[in-house]
């Protein structure tokens, strides 16, 4: 049996509108972003209080438990700062190697 024109055409069709929801399902999974990440705009401060409130009602923490583990984030925190004052003028020093490379071949 010999397919009419009218299924050939219904076919095709088929073919195109098939093409073209394919077509904006791949549009939409590559230019709409599934996360905002607003960590620019956040604080550390603010980061910090929510993070903890967090920790606070996950874990049921005690206040004295609380308190504790802000103490242990805030040594944390000295420790992290100091490191990094000792370990970017290393880092600086690499950066400008670097870039005295990349314009003198």
């Amino acid at each position: 049996m010999k397919p009419t024109r009218w299924t050939v055409a219904l076919y095709m069709a088929l073919v195109f509108a098939c093409g073209g929801v394919v077509g904006a399902f791949a549009h939409r999974l590559y230019t709409v972003s599934g996360v905002s990440a607003n960590v620019g705009q956040r604080n550390p401060e603010e980061f910090r209080r929510r993070f903890m409130a967090d920790l606070k009602s996950r874990l049921q923490l005690s206040d004295d438990q609380a308190a504790k583990l802000s103490g242990i984030m805030d040594e944390t925190r000295m420790r992290v700062r100091a490191a990094r004052v000792t370990i970017e003028p290393e880092l600086q020093k690499i950066r400008d190697d670097q870039k005295q490379s990349a314009t003198h071949p």
